[in-house]
């Protein structure tokens, strides 16, 4: 559940942190964080199906761990935005986009498989409620803390 905890928040940060990143530290148009979310929703639905051949038959430890890369890659892009001027800046947020879609549809294709798999038939409901607990528990704490 902790791991997940984590992995929650991650995703939690695109909606919740990454617009007050733009705006108030970067500095950058207001429109920026609606155009960079919208352009995730789009990426993500549109790779679905090339990042779900890629991964398919792969371990999903691996899997998991490819899609953890594709986080430091976005968060690594993103440090680098405030060195370049703001068109440039957007830019590269745009660009930064394109490995956490990918992180997303791989996080959301084998995260549930591994908690269904890890439970036994008897702990299936525990299992799957825990699971769900974590994305509220995310829920609540990440936006206090953006």
């Amino acid at each position: 559940m902790a791991v997940n905890v984590g992995i929650t928040f991650l995703a939690l940060a695109v909606p919740t942190a990454l617009p007050v990143f733009l705006v108030k530290i970067l500095g950058l148009p207001t429109w920026s964080p609606g155009a960079t979310l919208a352009l995730n929703a789009i990426l993500v639905a549109v790779s679905a199906p090339i990042v779900m051949s890629a991964i398919s038959g792969r371990r999903r430890r691996n899997v998991l761990m490819a899609s953890q890369a594709c986080v430091i890659v976005t968060l690594a892009v993103l440090m680098l935005v405030h060195l370049l001027p703001a068109g440039a800046a957007v830019a590269l947020v745009l660009i930064a986009v394109l490995p956490l879609a990918a992180c997303e549809v791989m996080q959301g294709a084998v995260v549930p498989a591994v908690v269904t798999e890890s439970a036994t038939p008897l702990t299936l409901g525990r299992y799957t409620s825990a699971y769900q607990v974590t994305f509220s528990i995310a829920d609540i704490i990440c936006p206090a803390v953006s």
